[in-house]
């Protein structure tokens, strides 16, 4: 039946460059300039834009597609803005994650304060003492030789022992294996152990608490780059911090190493060869302070009930 057309309903979807109307009126002019009309005496289906159109296409018909949604109420949200890439088309990368101050990392500084303190104030004291303590062929033990030495270097050990027994338990918390956590445990009590019980008088003969002091002496440097070492083998250390963790326990692995080797001279001969004794140990306490801090702020952070990070 030949007659005047019926207007088709108009149909506009997002992604399509398809526009069939039957409104010659109501067609932007971009398209038209893209759309040829095909058809007979009842009316014709119009011809698709070619491909390389398409953006034109849509970018013409967008407003005419927001007011036939807004006359519908079929109005949607505009799509969220993606991230801004960069020159060479990648998207910029995140920020590295940076360690947090909790309460483990701040107690264990607080001890390692401590400590440092004490010694500092023995440092002073060995300085002013007559003769004179050189902190270069001395070792730190050898300051209990001072007016209130054993008391001050039982409060720096004392200090290190309670940082030591909070590193362990919040690597406990944060899923560290028993074997990390007990060496951690074991060197607390050993440093509290070479606290206690104080060492022989420089040029005199060793004698049991001297022995039992150089042992757990021993243990201390010895054990801690052990367990951290197996701490950074698991997954309680995170894995930004982990190379740092391991650079750092090596460093002071290879420094207890020669200081250890350095004492074999004073454990079979009774006297030592190794002229810079006193300045070798005081770097590595250096780095066992170090290692300490560092390993606490490499866990993982995990939240203790009832006390706020």
């Amino acid at each position: 039946m030949v007659g005047r057309a019926t207007p088709a309903k108009v149909g506009v979807t997002p992604g399509s460059a398809r526009w069939i109307t039957g409104f010659r009126r109501s067609r932007p002019a971009a398209s038209v300039d893209h759309v040829k009309q095909r058809g007979s005496e009842a009316g014709g289906a119009a011809v698709v834009a070619p491909r390389t159109t398409i953006a034109t296409a849509q970018a013409a018909t967008a407003p005419a597609v927001l007011s036939v949604r807004a006359a519908h109420g079929r109005t949607t949200a505009a799509p969220a803005a993606a991230a801004p890439a960069t020159s060479s088309g990648r998207l910029p990368a995140t920020a590295p994650e940076r360690p947090a101050l909790t309460l483990p990392s701040a107690l264990v500084a607080a001890g390692v304060a401590v400590a440092v303190w004490a010694v500092a104030v023995l440092h002073v004291a060995g300085a002013l003492h007559s003769p004179v303590v050189d902190p270069l062929v001395h070792t730190v033990s050898d300051y209990v030789l001072l007016p209130g030495g054993h008391l001050v270097l039982g409060i720096a050990a004392a200090a290190l022992a309670l940082a030591a027994t909070v590193l362990a338990g919040a690597a406990a918390r944060a899923g560290a294996s028993r074997a990390p956590v007990g060496l951690l445990a074991s060197w607390a009590v050993a440093m509290v152990v070479a606290g206690v019980v104080p060492t022989n008088a420089p040029g005199t003969p060793p004698d049991l608490s001297a022995a039992v002091h150089r042992y757990a002496g021993a243990w201390i440097f010895a054990v801690l780059p052990v367990a951290v070492l197996l701490l950074a083998r698991g997954s309680a250390i995170r894995e930004a911090a982990r190379r740092r963790v391991v650079a750092l326990a090596l460093l002071t692995a290879a420094l207890s190493g020669t200081f250890l080797l350095a004492h074999l001279p004073i454990v079979v001969a009774g006297s030592s060869t190794f002229p810079l004794l006193g300045g070798v140990e005081r770097v590595l306490y250096g780095a066992v302070t170090a290692l300490l801090i560092t390993t606490t702020l490499a866990l993982r952070p995990v939240s203790i009930p009832g006390v706020s990070r």
